[in-house]
């Protein structure tokens, strides 16, 4: 009977292959995974405008319209900064990891080739 692949099988070598860089990955990854719940915030800060306007009254101040407007603008491009960053940054760690996943698997060969002719 064949065994079905599962998604732990597929974690398990991961987690394997990134050594000693595991605590570093999994916190720049978390902290990805949460700018990308960004995607809620521009909803709710124009939601908030609307309902600015809708119960504005004249002569009011335009003071949280203005505070809403800034916060939109601000958070859109704090957050594009911040994703950006975090990419840049995970992708010198992959590459990092990538190389010394090579370097070990090329000295584990060495080594095998090495007790392999000793015998």
């Amino acid at each position: 009977m064949k065994k079905q692949f599962r998604l732990s099988d597929l974690v398990k070598p991961i987690w394997f292959l990134l050594g000693g860089k595991k605590r570093q990955f999994l916190f720049w990854e978390t902290i990805l995974y949460l700018v990308h719940f960004y995607v809620v915030v521009p909803p709710l800060l124009i939601g908030k405008i609307v309902d600015f306007f809708i119960s504005y009254q004249k002569g009011q101040s335009l003071a949280p319209f203005y505070f809403y407007t800034a916060t939109l603008g601000i958070s859109f491009s704090l957050v594009s900064f911040i994703r950006l960053s975090l990419k840049n940054t995970l992708g010198n760690l992959i590459s990092d990891i990538s190389y010394l996943i090579k370097v070990n698997g090329f000295e584990k060969l060495l080594d095998f080739r090495q007790n392999f002719c000793l015998r």
